[in-house]
């Protein structure tokens, strides 16, 4: 066994200096049962890994192309909190660094990443992957492959790519090519799966969502996004452009480029409630009641707005319940803002306690991050005596 671990290491210190062939790694190096990713071929194909990875410790998959082809590769750490109150998208100091390695059946090494990301061209045969990672401490991560290509035409709602039902992560790769090319694809969220549609890009593209609208009866523009698409999105079809970003800075066109679209399911408050004449109305605010919804913020440029009514003059405390950072504003019917609260008392909620009048009051929420926030808005009377917080005069615009 001691004869193992030697040459499990002398392979591993080869891999780190610069190479002119292609080494090789002894299979006894995989230490456990290799993962089986199942087989890839030309039918629709898509495998998605959770696991997790402590300091000094790898992971081995293995998977059969049956078919020449093409597949994307990625993972990422997981950073959903168990309280489920926020989604954070971007890594810290202290995220792992992911490597991935890509070996034969014969264990010569084919492609090496440290991104945590590869594309990969193979021919028929028996492969092996190993995910390794410099963590700081155990973490969970998400793998994902898949084989999901455009094909052309898809210049329009008519002819757009369809992705299917996001019920896991998935990835979808294309081009822009010609010069001018527009592509769309076709996106489907199951019944009772509404949430946060997230479709994320490292290429310097723009893409614009369409949802269908009732009234008109046909799919209309509903945002424009850069390269990273952020919104709440309910049961039903949607559709996606995908175009280059020109900028005033540069006017190169795009060739390549990779989708990573995720749905974080939660419960949000009904849309659009963006602006204060758009507000949500959570009633009137009687003796001893506590008026309150689940709601969510799909990133700083996300504003949730809220009315109530107050029957009779009494303190009113109004709070965010989140693990996320929110910042909460009040204001009178009038628009004058009677309140701000960011941090409270040392966390990252929010809460306003003001004595006030009878009379129609509104609340605004917004996140003081791009992350994805669920939270809890809550409105109850408090006690006469009780400490007001958050008191500031400005006038709404």
């Amino acid at each position: 066994m001691k004869s193992v671990y030697l040459i499990c290491l002398a392979m591993l210190l080869l891999m780190l200096l610069p190479a002119f062939g292609q080494p090789t790694v002894d299979k006894n190096c995989i230490s456990s049962e290799p993962i089986n990713m199942g087989q890839i071929g030309k039918e629709k194909y898509s495998f998605n890994q959770n696991g997790s990875l402590s300091p000094g410790v790898s992971e081995w998959l293995t998977f059969e192309m049956v078919d020449a082809g093409k597949f994307f590769v990625m993972v990422e750490e997981s950073k959903q909190s168990d309280s489920s109150d926020s989604y954070d998208y971007y890594y810290s100091s202290s995220s792992p660094d992911f490597g991935l390695v890509v070996y034969d059946n014969s264990m010569n090494i084919l492609s090496l990443s440290n991104d945590g990301f590869m594309m990969l061209d193979l021919q028929p045969g028996t492969y092996y992957m190993r995910l390794d990672a410099v963590p700081y401490e155990k973490f969970n991560y998400t793998l994902i492959a898949n084989n999901n290509f455009e094909a052309e035409p898809n210049d329009g709602i008519s002819e757009a790519n369809d992705i299917g039902n996001i019920t896991e992560p998935l990835l979808f790769g294309g081009s822009i090519d010609p010069k001018g090319d527009t592509d769309f694809i076709r996106v489907t969220l199951p019944d009772n799966q509404s949430g946060i549609l997230r479709i994320d890009s490292t290429s310097d593209i723009s893409m614009v969502l369409y949802g269908y609208n009732e009234s008109k009866k046909y799919y209309m523009p509903q945002d424009t996004f850069g390269d990273n698409l952020v919104a709440f999105v309910e049961p039903g079809t949607y559709y996606v452009r995908i175009n280059p970003y020109y900028s005033y800075y540069s006017s190169d066109d795009i060739t390549n480029y990779t989708l990573n679209i995720s749905l974080i399911t939660a419960t949000c408050e009904k849309e659009p409630n963006d602006k204060l004449s758009q507000s949500l109305d959570l009633g009137d605010l009687s003796d001893n009641a506590t008026l309150s919804v689940d709601a969510c913020l799909s990133g700083s440029s996300d504003y949730d707005y809220f009315s109530f009514a107050v029957p009779e003059n009494m303190t009113v405390t109004a709070r965010t319940i989140t693990d996320g950072d929110t910042i909460l504003y009040l204001y009178n019917e009038d628009k004058k803002r009677l309140g701000y609260s960011d941090d409270y008392e040392g966390s990252d909620a929010s809460q306003i306690s003001k004595k006030l009048k009878a009379g129609k009051y509104y609340l605004m929420v917004n996140a003081y991050s791009s992350e994805v926030i669920f939270y809890t808005i809550s409105v109850r009377e408090s006690e006469d005596d009780a400490e007001e917080s958050g008191g500031e005069d400005y006038y709404y615009y």
